[in-house]
C-alpha cells in the first residue's frame, strides 16, 4: 500500500482510504479496543468465542450479496487478539463505492429522484423477505451512486438473520422506524410514497409503533433520538 487518507476517526474506529500498489483504491475500517475495559466489553458482546465485529460485518454483506441486494463489495477482514484471546483490533476492507451516503446528500439540501426512493424501498423489502434484520438501517449506511440509480448498503455489524419470510414484524418495524425517523424533516411526502411503493407497505408511524412491545419502547425511543442526533451532526469527519 502506497498511501492512506483518514476519512473518519474516533477513539475506537478508524476509517481510511488506501491506495494499493496496483492503483486500486479501497476503504479499510478498523475497530480498535485500546484498553482492557474495551476488550472485556467486546468479549461480553460475543467477540471472545464468536465472530469479531469485522467478521460479522463481512458475513452480513456477503449474506445480502447472495440475496441479490446491493452492498459495498467486501474484500477481506482481519483480526488481532492478545494472549488471552481478547480482540485488540479488527479490520474490514471494502472497495470504494463511487458516490456519497444518503445522509450527506440530504444534509447538503439535495434530494433523490422518486426512482431512487423506490429502489431503496424495494431493497429493504428484499432484505426483510430474505430474513435479514439490519439493526443499523439508516441514511448513513447506504451509498447512493454518483450516476444512475445505483445504491449500496453497508455497516451490517449488528445484523441478525432468520429463515426467509420468518422475520417478526417487530424487527421490520425497528428497521423502518430507525431509517425514517431522522428523515422526516429532510424528505417530502412524495419521497415517502415512492419508498412505500418499493417496499410494498405504507410507512404509517403509528401502525409500525404498534409492533414494538411496550417493554421495549422506552429504550428504542432513546435509540431513535441518538440516531437523529447522529444524522444532524453528520459531516465528512464523523464516524
Amino acid at each position: 500500500m502506497n498511501a492512506s487518507t483518514v476519512l473518519a476517526q474516533s477513539r475506537t474506529v478508524l476509517v481510511e482510504r488506501l491506495s494499493l500498489e496496483d492503483g486500486q483504491e479501497v476503504v479499510r475500517k478498523t475497530y480498535r479496543f485500546p484498553t482492557w475495559k474495551d476488550q472485556v466489553r467486546g468479549a461480553l458482546r460475543g467477540t471472545l468465542l464468536g465472530r469479531n465485529k469485522a467478521h460479522r460485518e463481512y458475513a452480513g454483506l456477503e449474506f445480502l450479496e447472495r440475496a441479490n441486494i446491493p452492498v459495498v463489495e467486501a474484500l477481506h477482514w482481519s483480526c488481532k487478539r492478545n494472549r488471552l484471546g481478547f480482540v485488540t483490533s479488527c479490520s474490514l476492507t471494502t472497495r470504494i463505492y463511487p458516490g456519497d451516503d444518503l445522509a450527506q446528500i440530504l444534509k447538503r439540501g439535495a434530494n433523490l429522484s422518486q426512482e431512487h426512493w423506490t429502489t431503496l424501498g424495494h431493497s429493504v423489502q428484499k432484505m426483510h423477505q430474505a430474513g435479514f434484520w439490519h439493526r443499523g438501517l439508516s441514511a448513513r449506511n447506504v451509498m447512493i451512486a454518483a450516476e444512475g440509480l445505483g445504491i449500496a448498503w453497508l455497516d451490517t455489524t449488528k445484523s441478525k438473520t432468520y429463515p426467509p419470510g420468518g422475520m417478526a414484524d417487530e424487527k421490520r418495524a425497528m428497521d423502518l422506524l430507525r431509517f425514517w425517523t431522522p428523515l422526516q424533516n429532510h424528505t417530502s411526502a412524495e419521497d415517502q410514497a415512492a419508498f412505500e411503493e418499493g417496499y410494498g407497505e405504507d410507512l404509517d408511524r403509528e401502525r409500525w409503533w404498534n409492533f414494538i412491545p411496550n417493554w421495549r419502547r422506552a429504550s428504542f425511543r432513546r435509540e431513535l433520538q441518538r440516531e437523529e442526533a447522529r444524522f444532524e451532526k453528520r459531516s465528512d469527519s464523523s464516524v
